[in-house]
């Protein structure tokens, strides 16, 4: 039996994303960690109410291109092309690793809150909590949801996608981000 009836996952707050368009969206980060701002924050449908699952957010490299910001944009870097070796996708838990039940998860929106960014991977080894990140690289969220008794199904929020920088770029995005 599936754990799926038609099962669907939503960003809530895919308008504050959408907000700062046509910026290309960037994320502080710092070596203990930094929160996503806008929050990741989502809605699931769809989930059998008895079935028990658990949900998991991961953050994947976007492409392999470096970026820069040059005359007031973002992009694909002409000197620094070259990609670091390839990253080791890291799931954060919603909550705890405890199975939650569908009909518990569907009852509430699903806030990212104690997600953390870093750029220094010894951080994100020791803190659950915390994804290691390069800078001036494009990444976008990933939600996983993954049923007790099926296998797992994940959506990419494109909207959502940012470049990590230890400080703002875009003065504009900045002053839409800082208030």
């Amino acid at each position: 039996m599936s754990s799926f009836s038609i099962l669907s996952a939503s960003l809530i707050t895919d308008n504050q994303y959408t907000a700062c368009q046509p910026h290309e969206m960037e994320m502080i980060v710092s070596k203990k960690g930094k929160p996503i701002f806008p929050r990741l924050e989502f809605k699931l449908s769809g989930l059998l109410l008895d079935e028990q699952y658990q949900v998991l957010i991961s953050l994947e490299r976007a492409d392999k291109n470096r970026y820069c910001f040059t005359n007031g944009k973002w992009r694909v870097s002409e000197l620094r092309r070259v990609c670091p070796q390839e990253e080791v996708v890291k799931y954060v838990n919603y909550g705890s690793d405890d199975w939650i039940k569908g009909e518990e998860l569907m009852s509430k929106d699903l806030i990212f809150n104690k997600l953390r960014i870093t750029n220094y991977a010894t951080v994100a080894e020791e803190e659950d909590n915390t994804i290691h990140v390069n800078t001036m690289h494009k990444y976008v969220p990933v939600l996983t949801v993954i049923p007790l008794h099926s296998s797992p199904k994940s959506w990419h929020f494109h909207v959502a996608s940012f470049i990590p920088v230890t400080t703002y770029c875009d003065m504009q995005l900045s002053a839409i981000k800082v208030y």
